[in-house]
């Protein structure tokens, strides 16, 4: 079972660890940036039945909500234990923040969260920097 829990203080040390480990996250963000209560829509962390999966921010911008993701480390997290957070914890998340009136974007360079978010209904948007911005299409096809 999926739970979503406010990012504590308590954290710090283990979201440390993860974005030091992250080579997509290594020089970004001091730890405390990650914690419920700093400036954001929502910050907290994905659990599952084992602990931590994920730690995320949602930013409130002018038209679109920007989502940012801190997954843990393969020797801590496996692949299943992120896919699955992923696929039960994303679609609530999703729809309460497109229930706003807002499309979702975040940003990536990894090709196997792109991919994976591609699945979801984001589409790329290549950014003046190269990267690529994805897009939550309001209305998604029901492939089921």
């Amino acid at each position: 079972m999926i739970k979503f829990i406010p990012s504590l203080l308590s954290d710090i040390d283990q979201i440390r660890e993860w974005t030091t480990a992250d080579p997509w996250h290594q020089n970004q963000k001091q730890p405390e940036w990650w914690l419920t209560g700093s400036e954001a829509y929502v910050c907290g962390c994905v659990q599952d039945e084992v602990g931590p999966v994920v730690y995320i921010k949602v930013e409130e911008e002018t038209e679109v909500f920007r989502l940012h993701c801190q997954f843990g480390p393969r020797k801590e997290v496996n692949r299943l234990r992120l896919l699955l957070a992923m696929r039960d914890g994303l679609p609530p998340l999703l729809m309460h923040l497109l229930s706003k009136g807002k499309s979702v974007v975040f940003n990536s360079s990894n090709p196997s969260l792109i991919k994976f978010m591609s699945s979801k209904g984001f589409r790329p948007e290549p950014t003046p920097v190269g990267e690529y911005k994805l897009c939550v299409d309001p209305h998604p096809k029901n492939n089921s």
